[in-house]
Order: C-alpha cells, then sequence, then structure tokens
C-alpha cells in the first residue's frame, strides 16, 4: 500500500507539524504552493511545486503534468494546509483506509476546530462512523475515486459541491465512505479563507460555486448523514443508536465547541437530517 499527501500551501503552512512523530511514516508528500513567496522553502521531505490558482483546478493542473503520480499510490489525501495533526495519525487514517475498505473518509475534526458540518466532529466513543459525507478540507480518496473524479477537479475553484459528486459516484457500495473517529485532527483557521475571498473576487456565491459543480451531474447537493458505526468494543451501531450517540454527545459538549456558533441549531439540523427526513443510503 503506497500513499501520498498532496497539499494546497502558502505562507503559514502546517505540514511541518504533520511531520512529528512520523518516522515510521507510510506516505510521500507532495506541497502545491499557491504562495510563490513560500514555494519552494519549506519542504524538506518531498517535492514542492508552484501552482497558482484554487485548490481543486491545481490538482487537476498537477496530475495534467506528472500522471505517473496518480499511478504511484494507492490513496490521496488532499489536505489543507491549516490542518493540525501529526504524523503518527496519518499513518492510522492510511491504515484505516486499507483496513475497512474505504474509498473516501477523513479524520474527525476535534471540539477546538472551526468547522461547517457538525458530524465531521469527532465521537470519542467510536472507532469510525459510516456516512454518505466527506467534505471538500482533507478527504482521503482511493485512486480509482480520483481517476473518477478529475475532470471535476479541472474548474472547481474551491471544490465546493465535490463531495456530492464523490458520494454520487461511490453510492453503489456500503460502507465505503467513512468518517474516522479514532483520527482526529483540527481545523486551525475559521472557514473561509483565501479561497472564499477570491470567490468574491470573481463575483461568484458558495451557492453559485456548489451549484455549477453538482449540475455537471444533475444532482443535489448532499445532507450529510451518518448510516452506522464501530464504537471501541467493536461493537456495531445502527443509524438509531449512533444518531442518539451523537446527539448526546454534542449536546453535552455544546460548551467545550470552540466554533460554537448556533450549535443547537446545527445540533437539531442534524436530527432533522438523521430522523425526519429519514435520509438513507442509496446502493
Amino acid at each position: 500500500m503506497k500513499n501520498v499527501i498532496i497539499s494546497r500551501n502558502g505562507p503559514n503552512s502546517l505540514h511541518e507539524e504533520w511531520l512529528i512523530n512520523s518516522d515510521a511514516k507510510s506516505w510521500d508528500l507532495i506541497l502545491l504552493y499557491y504562495d510563490e513567496d513560500s514555494f519552494g522553502t519549506q519542504n524538506q521531505e518531498g517535492k514542492s511545486y508552484f501552482y497558482p490558482g484554487g485548490k481543486w483546478e491545481a490538482y487537476y493542473n498537477f496530475f495534467r503534468d506528472y500522471p505517473e503520480v496518480l499511478n504511484d499510490y494507492d490513496f490521496f489525501w488532499f489536505a489543507d494546509d491549516d490542518i493540525s495533526i501529526q504524523g503518527k495519525a496519518i499513518n492510522k487514517m492510511f491504515q484505516s483506509m486499507n483496513d475497512y475498505d474505504l474509498d473516501i473518509a477523513q479524520p474527525a475534526m476535534s471540539l477546538d476546530s472551526y468547522f461547517s458540518y457538525l458530524v465531521t466532529i469527532q465521537c470519542e466513543f467510536l472507532k469510525i462512523r459510516f456516512s454518505n459525507f466527506v467534505e471538500v478540507m482533507a478527504p482521503c480518496l482511493r485512486k480509482s475515486v480520483v481517476k473518477d473524479m478529475l475532470p471535476f477537479f479541472k474548474d472547481a475553484f474551491t471544490g465546493m459541491g465535490l463531495d456530492s459528486i464523490w458520494t454520487h459516484k461511490t453510492r453503489k457500495e456500503p460502507n465505503k465512505i467513512a468518517i474516522l473517529d479514532e483520527v482526529v485532527m483540527t481545523h486551525t483557521r475559521p472557514v473561509g479563507g483565501p479561497l472564499h475571498q477570491k470567490l468574491k473576487e470573481k463575483n461568484i456565491t458558495f451557492e453559485e460555486e456548489i451549484s455549477s459543480n453538482i449540475n455537471k451531474i444533475g444532482i443535489k447537493q448532499v445532507k450529510p448523514v451518518i448510516f452506522s458505526a464501530i464504537d471501541r468494543e467493536n461493537n456495531f451501531l445502527d443509524k438509531a443508536q449512533v444518531t442518539n450517540l451523537m446527539v448526546k454527545e454534542y449536546f453535552y459538549k455544546r460548551k467545550d465547541f470552540k466554533d460554537n456558533r448556533k450549535i443547537l441549531s446545527r445540533i437539531w439540523r442534524m436530527i432533522k437530517y438523521h430522523r425526519i427526513y429519514r435520509i438513507k443510503p442509496n446502493f
């Protein structure tokens, strides 16, 4: 099993932290700098390139220029440069991709993360939650998924909406998408950042960016749902059980969230997606 991190990087990239506790690392590191001043100055463990522009279109251009990379690895982690995590946890993430035969996954996020989707926050009593959703911030993708998704990277500036497309493309089998609660990362900066500012400069709204991507295959935006889970004692939890656990854990920890904007509203939205709307996996 060969693994690689391909990251989009600027002047305050946290990638050096990924190399802590990484003596036995099972992955290579490729940095794609969007900031020319930072390019080529900070990667002692791998290769660096300068690719201006949006995040996912840079990935597309990189694979166009270096197609051999796509064939060299089994799993690809496309991590934002504001993700705080160390090498041992990254090893665990890649191993979990193989152990659970996953197509798409992401580390769960810590309570002190800035976040967009509540279900991505860690549930500490679980190992893994099987879902219909992994967001574009830090997805780990199997090679076959990357190849299938590559045409959709081309014009995806921020990548918003790609998560709905890869859900649609991997829905033929159960338990292929997951949030890894045994592997925890911290998103250290408020949601937004340079790409969102670039969208404003282009006079494009978030909704327009999402629609421009999902309309390519005529689908609706995914509502994030957890369908089942495995706990720390290897017990299987069905949808009702894992929903109850998440609601209780997030509610009792609501004051511990660093990003606690409308946290009760977010919990209620999660309940609606899991119970009221009764969203089911489509295999």
